[in-house]
């Protein structure tokens, strides 16, 4: 367990791809400690309907990696804005090493998001926050991950390699490792002032009280972090 505070979980718990050390084994109980915590996030109507997928396994690890740099190469063709070498790279490199990754942890959903187009936000809404949950888990415990969804291209290839049900929906794929170092920080964003609105689309309150020594952000926002 790390001595982070929450604030510091909350605005250091980063993407890890170039920064996860696959030699590095993880604990299968601090997984399982994890999702003990992702389980208390909030879901629709108190369905529970995440499901979890642990593998550790490496012949299937090697098959899923294969799959998922399938479906990279798909993602990135398919991009409408073109990603910055910065983020291809990184994609690339998680690529590269899934296979090496002690723990692949795959999120289902129970059922089929519903046809009615105002209930899909709930039903990925009862999933997420967990996912999140658990990520926030793994950061307090000194250990790295990833939100990853480009699998979900490949999803009846894994269903069939993993032998899901066919009533499960396939929502995304987070690698766990530990890190290549710890000094993770928090990323360039816009602006509060710039997002934020109060009473009135585009009504900002422009002059807030800051921390001391924190300044004045920019509004410009440098390249995407990558860790």
């Amino acid at each position: 367990m790390t001595t982070l505070t929450v604030d510091e979980v909350l605005t250091t718990t980063r993407a890890v791809r170039r920064r996860m050390d696959p030699s590095r084994p993880v604990d299968l109980d601090t997984v399982i400690e994890c999702l003990d915590i992702a389980v208390q996030a909030p879901s629709g109507g108190n369905i529970q309907r995440v499901r979890w997928m642990v593998v550790t396994d490496p012949g299937i690890r090697a098959s899923l990696a294969l799959l998922y740099r399938e479906a990279i190469a798909i993602a990135m063709g398919e991009q409408r804005q073109p990603a910055t070498d910065k983020v291809r790279s990184a994609a690339r490199h998680l690529g590269d090493i899934l296979q090496d990754v002690p723990v692949l942890v795959l999120v289902y959903g129970v059922g089929a998001p519903p046809p009615n187009p105002y209930r899909v936000p709930g039903f990925y809404g009862s999933i997420i926050p967990a996912i999140w949950n658990f990520q926030l888990a793994l950061r307090s415990r000194g250990l790295g991950s990833v939100y990853t969804s480009s699998l979900n291209r490949r999803d009846s290839e894994v269903s069939a390699l993993l032998g899901v049900p066919d009533d499960m929906t396939q929502v995304a794929m987070i690698p766990v490792g530990h890190t290549i170092g710890t000094d993770f920080r928090p990323a360039p964003r816009p602006p509060i002032e710039e997002i934020a609105f109060f009473d009135h689309w585009g009504a900002a309150r422009r002059h807030r009280a800051r921390p001391p020594g924190t300044g004045a952000r920019s509004s410009t926002i440098p390249e995407t972090m990558e860790e």
